[in-house]
């Protein structure tokens, strides 16, 4: 176990499971923690062999009384659970905010009753900005999200935030940019780096929206993951964080690397410039790399390692 982890507490929940959820609960695993996760689907077979050693809870968290046995004893919650994906989110709003805030506004009021038990709530640091005003956005920045699903990511900030003050809930915000990495789905409408190592692997058609152009940061998971676990072992420090590259990359560049790096030419699906798109976002990580020690990796060498997984994984699977 790294050093940087030698003093996380003796048991941590999870609630949801989803991609990153997944990657943070095993890394908790990893470092000795008793895990629990709490997912309001079962887990697929895979999802089980990855949390081997976990407590694996299935309940809807919209459901306070199914929450309060998991959540009795332990010493942290990483909230990783969310709604809609973003299109989904602006299409259908009211669904939406039903499904994100009931579960978060749960488990902050089971944590009052627990003292020193705390939160780190996983927001998103490319909606919840806006259309940026600099070309590296700190987190003072302001916020004046442009989608219903950046809305939401702060509204659930601005709720943590009330638990700290009102009831002293020990709170992390972590806003993170644009995550990508290991076993990251492709059927949903998220995650442009997997969608795209995908169709270049099958040799389909790779979707881009506009001419390419949009800038976005890319993060690793496995970096979120470390810095999820370096911010829950240290005590005070920026209570809302950045968590991105620091680095920005535009659609058609990170196409390029895929292309150099799998050694095969994609076949571009132009499609027209979403309304909702922001042309750049990157975030500025000066408070993660000053206060957590925090080092994130290079967008070829994460690239390198989720294609890398993806080929091996492919190769078990053929028949």
């Amino acid at each position: 176990m790294s050093q940087a982890y030698a003093k996380l507490p003796r048991r941590i929940a999870v609630v949801g499971a989803g991609f990153i959820g997944t990657h943070v609960a095993a890394g908790l695993l990893r470092a000795g923690v008793e895990t629990t996760v709490i997912n309001r689907s079962p887990l697929s077979e895979r999802k089980h062999r990855a949390l081997r050693g976990a407590d694996i809870v299935v309940a809807d968290a919209t459901a306070r009384e199914l929450l309060r046995s998991p959540l009795m004893d332990v010493d942290h919650v990483v909230y990783c659970a969310s709604g809609l994906m973003p299109a989904e989110s602006n299409r259908d709003p009211v669904t939406d905010v039903g499904l994100s805030l009931p579960p978060l506004l749960h488990v902050l009021n089971l944590l009052r009753g627990q003292r020193g038990a705390g939160l780190t709530y996983l927001s998103s640091g490319g909606t919840v900005y806006g259309d940026p005003k600099a070309d590296f956005i700190d987190e003072q920045h302001p916020t004046e999200p442009v989608t219903s699903y950046g809305v939401m990511k702060l509204t659930g900030e601005k709720y943590a935030l009330m638990h700290r003050r009102l009831y002293g809930i020990p709170i992390r915000i972590l806003r993170c940019a644009n995550v990508y990495g290991e076993d990251q789905p492709v059927t949903r409408s998220q995650g442009a780096i997997a969608v795209f190592l995908d169709r270049i692997m099958r040799s389909e058609p790779v979707p881009l929206y506009g001419d390419g152009s949009i800038v976005r940061d890319f993060v690793y998971v496995g970096d979120v993951v470390d810095l999820i676990l370096r911010s829950v072992v240290t005590a005070g420090g920026p209570v809302t964080l950045n968590v991105g590259s620091g680095e920005g990359a535009s659609l058609a560049q990170v196409i390029n690397v895929i292309e150099r790096l799998a050694g095969c030419r994609a076949e571009i699906d132009h499609r027209p410039d979403r309304g909702f798109d922001v042309a750049r976002v990157v975030l500025d990580i000066t408070r993660a790399r000053r206060d957590f020690g925090f080092t994130p990796t290079l967008l070829e060498d994460g690239i390198r390692r989720t294609l890398a997984h993806s080929r091996a994984a492919a190769e078990a699977e053929a028949p």
